[in-house]
């Protein structure tokens, strides 16, 4: 690894991440100000400063969009996560925890956030990558999504990686710089969130409180980069979960309001109006944020259902309750209660997911079938329509 700057302080560390953190190319003049009014100052040279980040985070392109600092975070984490191997002794041992789950894990044992789910995190941002910026433009709907969040924990993620590669490729293994460094980090990132829509978002989803700083236990979880990775999928989840309900409430505005097509001869009116349950990508992303969170005593799909109409659902529920019988819904909800019924609970990512996308197909399926019956029949009198039915 080429020789890097000491950010052994913490007024530097702090100024190194806070530089990081605003994506931008130079330090900006309010930072290097900053720092020179500090005891004792923190000189801050630009053109070294520039070529450390890039040393760091390969920013020699100066490609900075949420996409590219995806990929530094994914390849960085999955570095760290191969050194941290060496700190476990014997891998085959399956009474050691992966290293960054036994730093994150709970008071009940549990850890959220677990190197095992990487993959999932990864498919949920892959799958959401082109809706980074989603607005509220329906007066129905109040939630809010925007970019910046989702580039800080994304950038976050990378840094705190990068600063655990640090840590274990040094030979004295001196757990002080990194401490100071992780959470130099975090201060920078927490302060970042807590001015924006990140704070809310962090607490919803997460349970987690970045305006407290005394947060002792999210402190902890805050110190795996997975987190911070899981953080960033799930909240680009959301942002897709948030658009896909969207679409529905506005269908079931345009359903409402049936009646005033009379007005326009030209108005094709809606022969079969139905509110599709969530699509498959939109139930895992929901089981991916919320099953492991489920406390002890609740059945995990029952839980995820709750917090998902609670936080996603909620305006659509209400929205769509008085056309509920002119619809079809729930069909991947049915199956999926059979499929868990007799104490019977499937515990893994996909199954509620693959059963929403069967039942998807079966509709799909059935709308073609009638389609095409019915335009068998179009130029059918009546009597050959009782002939074809056996009739």
């Amino acid at each position: 690894m080429a020789k890097l700057m000491r950010l052994d302080t913490k007024a530097r560390a702090n100024l190194y991440a806070r530089f990081v953190l605003s994506n931008r190319k130079y330090p900006s003049d309010t930072l290097i100000e900053e720092g020179a009014a500090l005891t004792p100052r923190v000189l801050i040279d630009c053109s070294v400063w520039v070529a450390d980040a890039a040393a760091r985070f390969q920013l020699e392109d100066n490609k900075r969009g949420t996409r590219e600092w995806d990929i530094r975070a994914r390849t960085m984490i999955e570095a760290a996560i191969r050194k941290s191997k060496g700190r476990l002794g014997n891998d085959d041992d399956d009474d050691k925890k992966e290293y960054f789950d036994a730093i994150c894990t709970d008071a009940d044992g549990r850890c959220l956030f677990p190197v095992a789910k990487m993959p999932s995190y990864e498919m949920i941002l892959r799958a959401t990558a082109g809706l980074v910026c989603i607005d509220a433009s329906s007066s129905l709907v109040e939630a809010k999504f925007s970019q910046r969040p989702l580039n800080s924990m994304v950038i976050t993620a990378a840094m705190i990686a990068e600063a655990w590669i640090e840590y274990f490729q040094r030979q004295d293994k001196d757990t002080t710089v990194r401490d100071l460094r992780i959470h130099a980090i975090l201060d920078a990132s927490i302060d970042r969130l807590r001015k924006d829509v990140g704070a809310k978002w962090v607490w919803d989803f997460l349970a987690i409180d970045v305006k407290d700083n005394a947060g002792v236990k999210a402190r902890a979880w805050l110190r795996s980069p997975v987190t911070w990775y899981a953080m960033a999928a799930s909240y680009n989840g959301y942002g897709y979960a948030l658009n896909m309900s969207t679409a529905r409430v506005s269908q079931a505005y345009a359903v409402l309001h049936e009646d005033e097509l009379a007005r326009d001869s030209t108005a094709a009116f809606f022969r079969t109006p139905q509110r599709v349950p969530p699509d498959w990508l939109e139930v895992y992303i929901m089981e991916t944020i919320f099953q492991m969170q489920a406390p002890a005593d609740r059945n995990p799909k029952d839980f995820v259902k709750a917090k998902g109409a609670q936080l996603v659902y909620k305006t659509e529920n209400e929205v769509w309750k008085d056309l509920e019988e002119k619809t079809i819904v729930d069909d991947a909800e049915a199956s999926h209660a059979a499929s868990t019924s007799n104490g019977h609970h499937l515990n893994n990512d996909f199954d509620y997911a693959q059963v929403a996308a069967q039942e998807t197909r079966k509709r799909k399926r059935a709308r073609e079938a009638s389609q095409l019956q019915e335009d068998a029949y179009a130029d059918m009198s009546w009597d050959e329509v009782l002939a074809d039915c056996g009739a």
